[in-house]
């Protein structure tokens, strides 16, 4: 590993000079999480799965999980992975499924405070049909990674082709990022909000898309980590490797 850095919203960000992932950063508020040990392999217990609700948050657990669907779809650790990961997954069967792990609705982070979104995903089965896979950070949940009311984040539909999204009240919108995954490969995914709240979203290291200013009042810049496996109806597939996240920001 070469580690190199870099300012990046006024952080001083330390990242590998390989795979860009950021080793460490200078910056006030952070969150990040690698999917390490029991309370990540023991999912079903440490995220409720209340079918058709979102789960009830559990003592010393940041996360809770919505679960939609009577298949059902899953969130799950993974036993003997290296380095710790969780899975999102869809099943065939012929209805409405969701499976969204996020902070419950608890919107600790702005998007004009400079923050700063990263993960490392596979995808060992491309959506299908109506499938869809979001990762990012959003305004409440509601139904489906679109429907909430503020977002930025990467989807990926059934083609493969990874898509930068944003929706600031304003401006909505959906621009692929002319990279294409495939189901056995890591890729290294990173977005961030400048000072003029004009984000900047990257794909192992390569800049991908550069979206408009963001237009939202301070209220209403206000997310929350979400990672989702979505289908409104259909019988469409889709499964996500998901080997850590880290969010960072300001403090003002």
């Amino acid at each position: 590993m070469s580690t190199k850095s870099k300012f990046v919203n006024g952080t001083l960000r330390f990242f590998d000079g390989k795979t860009f992932e950021t080793v460490d950063q200078l910056s006030p508020i952070t969150f990040q999480d690698d999917f390490l040990g029991a309370g990540i392999l023991s999912a079903p217990a440490a995220f409720p799965m209340l079918i058709n609700d979102v789960g009830t948050p559990v003592s010393g657990n940041p996360y809770v999980q919505k679960m939609y669907g009577a298949a059902p779809p899953t969130i799950l650790g993974v036993a003997g992975t290296v380095n710790g990961i969780i899975e999102f997954t869809l099943t065939s069967d012929s209805q409405k499924q969701e499976a969204t792990l996020c902070f419950g609705d608890k919107l600790h982070f702005s998007l004009l405070q400079g923050l700063v979104f990263e993960c490392r995903v596979k995808v060992p089965v491309l959506p299908t049909g109506n499938g869809k896979l979001s990762f990012g950070v959003g305004s409440a949940v509601a139904d489906g990674p679109n429907a909430a009311s503020f977002y930025a984040h990467f989807a990926l539909n059934a083609s493969g082709v990874v898509y930068a999204e944003m929706k600031d009240g304003a401006t909505t919108t959906s621009t692929s990022t002319g990279i294409t995954v495939n189901t056995t490969d890591w890729n290294y995914f990173h977005f961030s909000f400048g000072n003029s709240a004009k984000p900047v979203f990257k794909i192992n290291g390569n800049d991908v898309f550069t979206g408009p200013a963001w237009a939202a009042s301070a209220a209403n810049s206000l997310v929350q980590l979400y990672i989702s496996a979505y289908k409104a109806s259909g019988t469409g597939l889709g499964q996500m490797d998901v080997d850590f996240v880290k969010l960072y920001q300001n403090r003002s």
